[in-house]
C-alpha cells in the first residue's frame, strides 16, 4: 500500500472515531435529557396520586364524620325512649367514630398505611376475620344494588 492510501485510510479511522464519539456523547446527553423528563414526569405523578389518595382520605373522614353525627343522634333518641340504656354503647361507638375521622383526617396516608401494616402483623387472624367480614358486606352491598338480579325468587320448577 502506498503512503496516500494509507493516509486515506488513517483520515478515514479519525473520522470515523471523531463521528462515533459524537454520536456517543449525543446519545448521552439524549439520555440524560430522558431521564430528567422522566424524573419531573414521575414527580408529578407521585404529587397527583399523593393529591387524589388525600382527597379520598378526606372524603372517608367526612362520611365518618357524618356517621359520627348520625350516631350521636340516634343516642339522643334512645335516651328519650325506653330503649335509654343502649344510649349509652351508641354514645361509645360515636366516639370511636369520632376518634377514627380525627386519624383519618389528620394522619398522612404513608402513616395509616404503616399503622395498618403493624396490625395485621400483630393480629393476623383478627385482620383476616375482619377482610373477611368487610368482603361478605361489600358483596352483600354489589348484590343488592345491582339491578335485574332476581333476589330471593324462587326457582323456576319443572323436569330438568
Amino acid at each position: 500500500m502506498n503512503r496516500e492510501t494509507e493516509n486515506t485510510i488513517e483520515g478515514a479511522k479519525q473520522a470515523a472515531n471523531r463521528a462515533a464519539e459524537r454520536a456517543a456523547e449525543s446519545a448521552r446527553a439524549t439520555t440524560r435529557a430522558a431521564q430528567r423528563q422522566a424524573r419531573t414526569i414521575a414527580g408529578d405523578l407521585k404529587a397527583a396520586g399523593r393529591q387524589a389518595i388525600w382527597g379520598g382520605q378526606q372524603r372517608v373522614a367526612e362520611t365518618v364524620g357524618q356517621c359520627e353525627v348520625a350516631m350521636r343522634d340516634v343516642a339522643g333518641l334512645l335516651r328519650r325512649t325506653a330503649f335509654g340504656a343502649a344510649a349509652g354503647q351508641v354514645e361509645r361507638v360515636a366516639a370511636l367514630a369520632g376518634d377514627t375521622r380525627h386519624y383519618l383526617a389528620e394522619t398522612p396516608s404513608h402513616e395509616i398505611w404503616r399503622d395498618a401494616e403493624d396490625c395485621v402483623r400483630r393480629h393476623p387472624a383478627a385482620s383476616f376475620a375482619a377482610f373477611l367480614l368487610a368482603g361478605m358486606a361489600v358483596g352483600r352491598f354489589l348484590k343488592s344494588s345491582t339491578p335485574g338480579l332476581n333476589h330471593g325468587a324462587a326457582r323456576p320448577s319443572g323436569s330438568a
